[in-house]
């Protein structure tokens, strides 16, 4: 499929639009306090509603900041908007507040009750209640950096 996809591309001379994309970055990063476990504090109130808020956000607990950059025509312009957007959470972290660098989560209790789960409205947090009862909370935690493209429509237009 993917040599078919090609020869497209080298057939209606678009093999300059290959490189043409917009990018987006997605950072997740555990609140911590700072003995290394999870915070106890809500979202940072400086940075607006949970729910809401564009471009910080939490991912399965409370506690997993996402950071998500708008689309971008150029790589150093995603970063740039990421470094604005993650100096923003830092500096709205309550006293004592990090952030987990690591992908792997950071120590969690023994005792999981206790661990707050995303607020995201009703339907979703009864998806992640269920979610959590049937799997380890190890499993939910992980975070990581995602990076979106999307390519130009001229190829999706080519192969479809």
């Amino acid at each position: 499929m993917f040599s078919k996809i090609g020869q497209l591309i080298f057939d209606n001379e678009a093999v300059a639009k290959t490189s043409d994309f917009t990018m987006g970055l997605e950072i997740e990063m555990h609140r911590i306090d700072d003995a290394g476990d999870l915070s106890q504090e809500p979202y940072p109130a400086a940075i607006g509603d949970e729910a809401t808020n564009p471009w910080i956000t939490t991912d399965f607990l409370e506690t997993m900041s996402e950071i998500v950059t708008p689309p971008a025509a150029y790589a150093l312009d995603a970063m740039h908007y990421l470094y604005g957007i993650n100096n923003i959470l830092r500096t709205s972290l309550a006293p004592g507040e990090l952030l987990w660098p690591l992908s792997i989560p950071p120590k969690l209790p023994k005792d999981t009750s206790h661990i707050r789960l995303a607020q995201w409205g009703p339907e979703k947090e009864a998806y992640l209640k269920e979610w959590a009862r049937r799997h380890r909370f190890a499993e939910g935690t992980p975070c990581g950096a995602h990076i979106n493209l999307s390519i130009d429509q001229h190829l999706i237009d080519l192969v479809l």
